[in-house]
């Protein structure tokens, strides 16, 4: 395991844990170094028989050509490190949540975007009066701001192209 052993201090307590959660900081940079180099080793060819393959850190976009090239997919991924976990969704009526966005599949082949908000969703990224930097404010509100630009005045549609 990569943090077999690890210790962390909380409350003047010593304590010991063998895991790395996904959303604590070290989460996402182990989960992307580590992807990034399954990419490039263990996962290199089945990647490069994919429709359309992109991941960002933990989570992985993946078009594949029918169920079983799929199956052969995730098993490869479990394969890869029996110590990670990996879990997959299928896409409902043609619409596929990947991180804030729906992508729904035209009946044309091609693919529209739009935004996307989990039920627990709060509306709530910061408090503007807790003990955080003005700048982490201010660069939260130009990347979401960024965001909204990109999703909604750019052209928002693509086909995915076979290789």
């Amino acid at each position: 395991m990569y943090t077999k052993d690890a210790q962390f201090q909380y409350d003047d307590i010593i304590r010991h844990q063998n895991s790395v959660e996904m959303g604590r900081p070290p989460g996402s940079i182990l989960a992307d170094l580590l992807t990034a180099n399954f990419e490039k080793t263990k996962l290199k060819g089945a990647i490069n028989e994919m429709i359309c393959y992109a991941g960002y850190a933990d989570d992985t976009f993946i078009v594949c050509s029918d169920q079983q090239q799929t199956k052969h997919m995730v098993n490869l991924f479990r394969d890869a490190d029996t110590n990670i976990q990996f879990t997959m969704e299928y896409k409902k009526d043609n619409d596929f949540h990947f991180f804030n966005i729906t992508v729904q599949q035209r009946e044309n082949g091609t693919v529209q975007r739009s935004a996307y908000r989990k039920d627990m969703w709060d509306d709530i990224y910061m408090k503007l009066n807790s003990f955080c930097s003005i700048s982490y404010k201010t660069a939260l509100i130009k990347t979401l701001s960024q965001k909204g630009t990109d999703m909604y005045f750019q052209y928002t549609e693509s086909k995915i192209i076979e290789r």
